[in-house]
């Protein structure tokens, strides 16, 4: 049985099967319906743009330092994105949905000042409608 490691806020470290972190991971999805924000419109097909992740609770900014997706790659649950560097480490970005990275907005190495929720990445469902974001622009990157 595969499980799952976790500290708590009061510093106490929990196990649990991977099923029930699976489960407990959409219970906070649910809550925080701001990490990835759903379009649809009819210039896209339906996608999410995910917003850079605060990986700690004092992290306002960081960069990208590698994708470990590529356009185009199908992402499961759970698969590394890209490696998040941080003030004090780099870390793992990892995904929260299922689908194909439709477009990356923030190429590695680029900045190490991205702030906390600015548009990196685009995720479609379907990998026929990845093409469509080729040219692909966030509002809040658009300059």
């Amino acid at each position: 049985m595969a499980s799952a490691t976790r500290r708590g806020d009061d510093g106490a470290v929990t196990t649990r099967d991977a099923a029930a972190a699976r489960r407990c991971a959409a219970w906070r999805r649910a809550r925080a319906p701001g990490w990835a924000r759903t379009y649809a419109s009819g210039t896209y097909p339906p996608h999410e743009v995910i917003p850079f992740p605060s990986l700690s609770p004092t992290m306002t900014r960081g960069g990208i330092a590698s994708w470990k997706k590529a356009e185009g790659d199908r992402v499961a649950t759970g698969d590394i994105l890209a490696e998040v560097q941080t003030d004090k480490a780099v870390m793992e970005m990892e995904s929260m949905e299922e689908g194909y990275l439709a477009k990356i907005l923030v190429p590695s190495g680029d900045a190490d000042d991205i702030p906390v929720g600015k548009a990196v990445c685009v995720m479609c469902e379907n990998e026929e409608d990845v093409a469509a974001f080729k040219d692909y622009v966030a509002e809040e990157t658009a300059e």
